[in-house]
């Protein structure tokens, strides 16, 4: 349905990994100026998305809107200014991390969820998708319709670990010989139907008209061979190559951008666009 009425950008790319492009969308800067264009920040490395960045939520809040993040921030918390709620969002609800059990949200021995500085106990056992969907409705009801706002929506899925509540995998009963490709798809349509659900939600607002909605992924999907990486049944057919890949299988990202004010919605842009 986005795909129908926004804008698709065709010719769109990110980085081959999560925490370079996430720098990228913060800052505005390719990754190599922020030095964390190597590799993702892992749970026990003392590092950072350096703190002398401006970030795009503390000029957004400067300017007068109320800033969120919802679901994955993975650019470091090796200390408390390193956090979402130290760099311009006025609440944070999600993991530091970038990835996780999505239900008991362990990475390892570390539990990793978290509601602004705190660990959020009553997260444990609750699909993480399905709980980042309520927290960000919670937000968009609980918001003065007359004051600007940035919400950042990152789930978690597709990524690895591949789970999903049973209920998605019957949608998709026609996979079973393939339960990879049937757990991927299931994971995908759950991620719909959060964006569905948040989308509803503006709605009931009357805030969607005055919406700007931007969809993006953050690199290709992990597939067999590439740096072996886990298979989880993604597939970036015709494009060569995966995830952690410069190659157009790791890099070229999905993106879509709608609001009201900007014509000839189903439309696609080719023109060259970074996430930056």
């Amino acid at each position: 349905h986005l795909s129908r009425i926004g804008i698709n950008l065709d010719n769109y790319y990110a980085q081959p990994l999560c925490t370079p492009t996430r720098a990228s969308l913060m800052t505005g800067r390719y990754p190599i100026r922020t030095g964390l264009h190597h590799h993702v920040i892992t749970a026990a490395e003392n590092r950072s998305l350096p703190l002398d960045e401006v970030l795009l939520p503390q000029v957004l809040k400067h300017a007068g809107y109320h800033t969120h993040l919802v679901g994955k921030w993975h650019l470091g918390f090796n200390c408390w200014e390193a956090t979402p709620t130290f760099r311009g969002f006025d609440s944070f609800y999600g993991i530091y991390n970038g990835m996780g059990d999505y239900f008991t949200h362990y990475l390892g021995p570390g539990y990793d969820f978290h509601c602004n500085t705190r660990p959020e106990k009553a997260a444990k056992g609750h699909y993480s998708t399905e709980l980042y969907t309520k927290r960000a409705k919670e937000i968009i009801f609980q918001h003065p319709t007359d004051e600007p706002l940035f919400l950042l929506l990152s789930q978690q899925n597709p990524h690895s670990p591949a789970q999903v509540p049973r209920r998605y995998m019957h949608r998709f009963r026609g996979f079973e010989s393939d339960s990879k490709t049937q757990t991927y798809a299931a994971m995908l349509a759950s991620m719909d139907d959060s964006i569905y659900s948040v989308i509803q939600a503006l709605k009931h607002r009357h805030m969607w008209d005055r919406t700007l909605l931007i969809f993006s992924s953050d690199n290709g999907g992990p597939i067999m061979g590439d740096f072996h990486m886990m298979n989880i049944g993604a597939s970036n057919y015709p494009l060569r190559g995966g995830k952690m890949s410069l190659t157009e299988g790791g890099v070229k990202a999905t993106g879509i951008v709608y609001s009201s004010t900007v014509p000839g919605g189903g439309r696609s842009f080719n023109g060259l666009m970074h996430v930056s």
